[in-house]
């Protein structure tokens, strides 16, 4: 397996330390080749350290814009995406898996890629308790091959997310579907009635429920960590979670996985 690490870096020097376990981790837990695609949209100091990282590739792509400034960084999320990836399958790569700036493995986690077949054609986080039943892009991962076939993309245009075929897919999925990035990928499924494996939220504890979570046992997701928040119960939770994660990483995983001592998970 030749690996293409798909990530978007939005993150300021406050969450210096978040970025530290993010790679930490994929390193710790990633046993094949690998190289990590990604366009940073930070402070000075944070592309400097991702810049001396022989296994980063930083990509200076132009910003997107759209009308809708609450979708703004959503948006621009996915082009940025859609972009490393087409990159990404123009290299000698095999397979291609997509994180957040906030997620990454807790475990190994390669042995994911014997769920993938020609049926099943995706593994990918499924944000059940948050409504949203299509594949998110926190964490995703297919294969080259699947990418080139199927082509497709991580968010859809306004214009199909109107047509019957769209709402039919919708109302298969109980309407829990969030049209964001992601969307893409369950849609071009269920075009093709293809499957994915889904990793839902395995906790056995939670200080939020939506933030600090660990999905399939193998792949933790901070949720909303990075965002400005203005709801204060939902700031009170970001700040503890991250408070949690930044004194010590594997403690809290372990907490969060259901186990009391420290440790590895």
């Amino acid at each position: 397996m030749k690996l293409a690490i798909i990530v978007v870096y939005i993150i300021n020097e406050a969450n210096e330390k978040l970025l530290d376990i993010h790679l930490q981790q994929i390193e710790k837990n990633t046993p094949v080749p690998y190289t990590i695609y990604c366009v940073v949209r930070s402070a000075p100091k944070i592309r400097k350290k991702l810049k001396a990282n022989p296994k980063i590739k930083i990509f200076d792509i132009n910003r997107a814009w759209t009308k809708n400034r609450k979708q703004q960084a959503s948006y621009e999320h996915s082009i940025y995406l859609r972009k490393l990836t087409d990159i990404a399958v123009k290299d000698d790569i095999t397979h291609i898996a997509v994180f957040h700036a906030d997620s990454f493995p807790v475990r190994p986690w390669i042995h994911l890629a014997d769920k993938l077949n020609e049926q099943c054609v995706l593994t990918a986080i499924a944000r059940e308790e948050d409504n949203d039943r299509k594949p998110h892009c926190s964490f995703m991962f297919f294969t080259k091959d699947f990418y080139a076939k199927y082509k497709p993309t991580y968010r859809l245009s306004k214009k199909v997310m109107k047509t019957g075929t769209y709402q039919a897919y919708c109302a298969v999925n109980d309407d829990k579907i969030v049209g964001d990035t992601g969307v893409g990928f369950g849609y071009r499924l269920f075009l093709e009635q293809l499957n994915w494996h889904q990793l839902r939220r395995t906790n056995e504890y939670e200080d939020h429920e939506i933030m600090g979570g660990i999905y399939g046992e193998v792949i933790f997701h901070l949720g909303a960590a990075i965002r400005k928040i203005a709801r204060k119960d939902y700031k009170e939770s970001q700040d503890l979670v991250k408070a949690k994660l930044f004194d010590n990483p594997e403690v809290y995983y372990r907490q969060l996985a259901g186990y009391n001592t420290g440790g590895t998970v």
